[in-house]
């Protein structure tokens, strides 16, 4: 299968998916773009192509608008490298996978995280 018809089936089941939960989902141009969260930031992002803005944020060092997430390489098995910043402004590498059920699994050393879509 080709990586153009993957990533178009891909928005369509994460539309799908998206419409499940009762409200409308965000726009898809990219596989990973719309808005994520996760407890474990502390910070809601939303990714536009390779970069992601903070929208919202628990921690006091983090302002909306600012630059929290850089994607830095993706394959066509949706899996991707990247960085995120962290509360005390210093960027950690990690990677990531687009997982079947929507959600981004990270891992950096031994720190793992799950990223959802809102």
């Amino acid at each position: 299968m080709s990586a153009p018809l993957r990533l178009s089936l891909l928005a369509a089941f994460l539309m799908t998916a998206a419409c499940q939960t009762g409200g409308p989902p965000p726009p898809i141009d990219g596989p990973l773009d719309g808005i994520w969260t996760s407890p474990h930031l502390g910070y809601e992002f939303i990714i536009d192509g390779r970069h992601g803005k903070a929208i919202r944020s628990s921690r006091a060092e983090i302002h909306k608008g600012d630059v929290v997430f850089e994607m830095l390489a993706l394959d066509e098995t949706m899996r991707f490298s990247g960085r995120q910043r962290l509360a005390d402004g210093t960027w950690r590498e990690f990677t990531g996978e687009l997982k079947a059920d929507g959600t981004i699994d990270c891992l950096a050393g031994t720190s793992r995280w799950v990223l959802e879509r809102r």
